[in-house]
């Protein structure tokens, strides 16, 4: 089962597509599997994001040693992270990510956080299991 990641955002965000080959980091609009979720977030346009093998696991915490790629001195999903939560915060005041395993779109909320970009790749684990965090400039 997989970690699945998503962003809430007030404006729209650019779409970035999984391309396997070229795996850092993909933004993707909900597919209907995934429209439930957006129960969860107050800002009207939600989000899945990913990185390499499609799925959001390696956003679960931040020794990301046991995930990477052959590539891994030039896969820094943390920082991907960040730098796209920067570009979402240059046109609004917060994000929203919602974190859950796949298939628990629609459950309620078990935990809940406020951080900074920064924290977003400092912090042990980043994404709790059914966590709602909003991210601050």
């Amino acid at each position: 089962m997989c970690l699945m990641l998503y962003l809430g955002s007030d404006v729209p965000l650019p779409i970035i597509n999984w391309e396997p080959e070229h795996p850092p980091l993909h933004v993707a609009d909900l597919d209907d599997h995934d429209r439930v979720v957006s129960r969860h977030f107050s800002k009207p346009h939600v989000y899945y994001v990913g990185a390499h093998g499609g799925c959001g696991c390696v956003f679960e915490a931040c020794d990301l040693s046991a995930e990477l790629p052959e590539d891994h001195e030039t896969f820094r999903p943390g920082e991907w992270l960040r730098d796209l939560t920067l570009n979402a915060l240059q046109h609004q005041s917060s994000v929203e990510f919602f974190a859950c395993w796949d298939g628990d779109q629609d459950h309620d909320i078990d935990h809940r956080a406020h951080v900074t970009s920064d924290e977003l790749v400092r912090s042990e684990r980043v994404f709790l299991e059914k966590q709602f965090v909003v991210c601050e400039k």
